[in-house]
């Protein structure tokens, strides 16, 4: 079994292949982002920029002004793996639909217990990275106290945080918390199942990322994903990471069901929904971007 990926390279200047008798100035990345087999050209990666033209993932540096994934599949010519993505948006967009009408009463009712108990927004928003690296603003009902993040040891949250209010601990335990993030789904930001999205500064920063690791941002992030269902927070990110980019390489259905089935059990068991590790390991983060929720 492998994987082929169908790319399109825009390039604004020629590509030559060097002669083997000639040192090449620009070796090619020892971990390239995308397999490109045969591969005439020498191609040199560096994740200085990482974008999206409509739904897909653009990277660009000063050597190769852009990689575009139109598709991938897991052996040629399974045009029913190639056709996935767009059957996932097609799903995504229709249950999150059906959803946000099903259980608005469950989303009028935590908004208005959350208004009651504490003063400030029933929605907690944060910038995280989507698609192709673009920012994006996450949605979920705020759990903590107002200007929690200003208060305590600069961490997500851990047992007992009481920063975390009456309403907040049963939203977390119950994951009722995540329930507003249908409305980035249905505004095409996120799917249902994915990579986790990460914040636009922790673990690291875009520009940090291995060319690897990069590889995570060409799908929607997920509500939950393959690494939420192997662990969650209890995870060290360099496992997560590799988990999301073990995700992306096997896209498919039945992993995509798989997950679906894991999660709920996990939230029946309210399982690991504590956090172990700091919010934000880059020093310089100021403190009132040490959001914990």
């Amino acid at each position: 079994m492998y994987t082929v990926y169908n790319i399109i390279i825009i390039s604004l200047i020629t590509y030559h292949s060097p002669s083997p008798h000639t040192p090449n100035p620009n070796p090619p990345s020892p971990n390239p982002p995308f397999p490109i087999h045969p591969s005439p050209f020498i191609l040199h990666y560096s994740p200085s920029a990482c974008s999206a033209i409509s739904d897909f993932p653009l990277l660009m540096n000063d050597q190769l002004t852009a990689i575009i994934i139109v598709n991938q599949s897991s052996s040629a010519g399974n045009s029913s793996i190639t056709m996935y993505p767009t059957v996932k948006r097609f799903l995504d967009l229709l249950f999150a639909v059906v959803l946000s009408i099903a259980l608005s009463p469950l989303l009028l009712l935590t908004a208005l217990a959350i208004k009651l108990e504490s003063k400030g927004p029933a929605l907690f928003r944060q910038d995280r990275l989507g698609l192709g690296g673009k920012p994006f603003t996450i949605l979920k009902f705020r759990s903590m106290v107002l200007g929690a993040e200003k208060q305590g040891t600069g961490v997500y949250s851990y047992r007992n945080d009481a920063r975390v209010t009456r309403v907040g601990h049963i939203i977390r335990k119950t994951s009722i918390d995540e329930l507003p993030q249908l409305f980035n789904i249905i505004k095409g930001e996120m799917s249902f199942i994915g990579p986790r999205p990460t914040l636009t500064y922790h673990p690291w920063p875009i520009d940090e990322y291995t060319a690897g690791q990069l590889r995570r941002f060409t799908v929607r992030p997920g509500v939950t994903g393959w690494a939420q269902v192997n662990g969650r927070k209890d995870l060290p990110w360099d496992i997560r990471m590799q988990l999301d980019v073990e995700y992306v390489a096997q896209l498919s259905f039945p992993l995509d069901f798989k997950i679906f089935l894991l999660t709920v059990k996990k939230v029946f068991a309210m399982a690991d929904n504590y956090n172990i590790t700091e919010t934000a390991l880059t020093a310089g983060v100021p403190p009132e971007e040490k959001s914990c929720r």
